[in-house]
C-alpha cells in the first residue's frame, strides 16, 4: 500500500466489520431470483464477474433512486428494479451488502472534495481481494476495478496518492477491456477533486441515517468542516477493516 504522510494508520482500536443484512437462506433466494452465480467448482467467482452482473441489472436513463439513506443494499436493489436507476451511492451500498453476504471484506466509501459545499462526491467500494491478498478499489457505478498502468488493481490510498501526484489510474471493465484515453482522463480529473477526504462506516456497518455512524477521514492539519454528527478521524485504518 502506498504511504500517505498526511494521514495516520493505526489498527490498535479497530475491529473488522462483520455483519449481514440478509440471512443465508434469503441470500440464496436472491441469487436464484436474479441469477447471480457466485460459486463455480467450489470457488468464489471473481470480483469482475460480480461487478459486471450488478452493473447490468439496471436500465440507464430512468430517474435516480435518491432515498438510499433509508435502506440497505438489498432493499435498494428491489427499489431500483421497480423502475429507478441507481446513482453511485446506491451501487456502492448494493455491492457492499452483496459482498458481505459472500463473506468478502468490503467498505462503502464516499470520496469527497475539500469543499464541504461541494455536493458532487463519488461513492465506491474498498474490497479485500483474497486472491491477491490486498485491498482494491472497485467502482461499481462505472463497472470498473481501478488499476495502475500495468493493469494491477490498486487500493484506495494508492489511488489517492497516484492521482494527486499527477499520474493516472485506470478504470478497467475487466482484465481485457480497457477504457478510452478520454474516459481515463475524465475519470482522473473527477477523482482528483473527489479524493481529498473520505467518509465510511465503522465496525457496526452501514446504519442509517449515516449521521450517527459515519467516520470522516480527513488529512492531518485539516479541520472537519462538515457541520454533521460524523466521527472525525485522520486514521485510514478505518478503510482497511
Amino acid at each position: 500500500m502506498a504511504q500517505n504522510a498526511d494521514f495516520i494508520r493505526d489498527f490498535s482500536d479497530i475491529d473488522p466489520c462483520v455483519y449481514h443484512y440478509i440471512t443465508e437462506k434469503e441470500f440464496d433466494a436472491f441469487c436464484q431470483k436474479y441469477r447471480l452465480v457466485y460459486m463455480h467448482e467450489g470457488k468464489k467467482i471473481n470480483l469482475y464477474h460480480i461487478v459486471y452482473w450488478l452493473y447490468n441489472q439496471f436500465t440507464p436513463g430512468k430517474p435516480f433512486y435518491e432515498d438510499f439513506q433509508n435502506h440497505n443494499g438489498f432493499e435498494i436493489f428491489e427499489k431500483c428494479k421497480a423502475g429507478y436507476s441507481p446513482n453511485c451511492a446506491c451501487y456502492a451500498i448494493m455491492l457492499n451488502d452483496i459482498l458481505l453476504a459472500l463473506d468478502f471484506k468490503s467498505k462503502a466509501v464516499w470520496c469527497l472534495s475539500e469543499d464541504p459545499l461541494d455536493t458532487e462526491c463519488h461513492a465506491l467500494n474498498h474490497v479485500y481481494d483474497e486472491e491477491r491478498a490486498q485491498w482494491i478499489t472497485v467502482d461499481p457505478a462505472c463497472n470498473s476495478i481501478i488499476c495502475d498502468e500495468e493493469g494491477n488493481p490498486v487500493d484506495l490510498m494508492t489511488l489517492r496518492s497516484t492521482i494527486r501526484s499527477g499520474n493516472c489510474v485506470y478504470p478497467h471493465r475487466n482484465k481485457h477491456i480497457r477504457r478510452t484515453p478520454a474516459y481515463v482522463e475524465e475519470y482522473n480529473i473527477y477523482m482528483k477533486k473527489n479524493s481529498f477526504q473520505f467518509l465510511t462506516h465503522g465496525e457496526q456497518g452501514l446504519s442509517y441515517p449515516l449521521e450517527d455512524t459515519a467516520i470522516l477521514i480527513h488529512p492531518l492539519n485539516t479541520a472537519a468542516k462538515y457541520e454533521r454528527n460524523w466521527i472525525s478521524s485522520h486514521n485510514i485504518a478505518y478503510l482497511y477493516c
